[in-house]
């Protein structure tokens, strides 16, 4: 799959499929691969573009803190390369951050708008808990922390009861996350926590006119569905659907359930 440079980085982005162009935009020291169990269902209907976030994955970015807004203009540049005027846009929790930027500084390039585990401003427990998490990452690198442990300490932030209950699927998940080869570094890591920590979109989010689909876990730890109602309540043409039983990463453990929302979101008329 392709790099393009574009405003002083080289981004690694995928298309996947025909139709309505989607983006999928990742959160906080994910990249595109994680997409895994989106790709298949949703480019049946769509055209997905999915990318690497700057510093993240396979996109090379100078070592330099960056904002939301300044994700959010990378993913405009790369939809200018790609010729493509106007789209449905998916963040994920940061994503859903960059998401909201992107939507305020460009309403004319988004078709339709889903907020996913997000928040307009992050509460201070979930700062605390990736600020450790930075903390923790630099401790792997420097030899100090197991790197398994680091991932088992992250997990129950992200993931239900239910899906502890499967030992071999946590095992698997470990695996594979040890095994990537994209892993995120700690500077990287670090500028999305500092990106996340910045990020107040609560006064402006009154401007953003597109309709908007907000998803939240029921058991969302990270996000709680409080910060959705705040995001459903002040955004003007928004509707909030709360995934029972469902934590933060919902889109992998409930991955139909959640792609069947956004399907059913993206078919509608709401806008075109």
């Amino acid at each position: 799959m392709p790099t393009i440079k574009l405003r002083g980085i080289d981004l690694y982005y995928e298309t996947h499929g025909a139709g309505q162009p989607l983006v999928l935009i990742q959160g906080l020291g994910l990249d595109s691969g994680a997409w895994s169990a989106q790709i298949t269902s949703l480019s049946r209907r769509h055209r997905i573009i999915c990318f690497d976030n700057r510093g993240i994955g396979r996109t090379v970015a100078p070592e330099q803190l960056h904002s939301t807004s300044e994700m959010a203009d990378d993913l405009i540049a790369l939809l200018d390369a790609l010729q493509i005027q106007r789209a449905d846009i998916l963040g994920f929790s940061l994503g859903g951050c960059i998401a909201q930027s992107l939507a305020l500084r460009y309403p004319d390039r988004v078709n339709r708008l889903i907020l996913v585990s997000t928040a307009a401003k992050f509460p201070a427990l979930t700062l605390q808990v990736i600020q450790t998490w930075s903390s923790m990452l630099q401790e792997v690198r420097d030899g100090r922390m197991n790197p398994k442990l680091y991932i088992k300490a992250q997990l129950p932030w992200i993931f239900t009861d239910t899906f502890f209950q499967d030992h071999q699927q946590i095992e698997t998940l470990i695996g594979d996350a040890l095994a990537y080869p994209y892993q995120p570094t700690v500077t990287g890591f670090a500028n999305q926590v500092a990106a996340c920590v910045a990020h107040d979109s609560l006064k402006q989010l009154h401007q953003i006119q597109t309709p908007t689909l907000i998803l939240v876990g029921e058991a969302d730890l990270l996000t709680p569905v409080a910060l959705a109602q705040t995001l459903s309540a002040k955004l003007p043409n928004a509707e909030l659907k709360v995934i029972a039983g469902a934590g933060h990463n919902f889109f992998w453990e409930v991955s139909a359930a959640f792609n069947q929302a956004v399907l059913d979101f993206t078919s509608s008329e709401a806008s075109d």
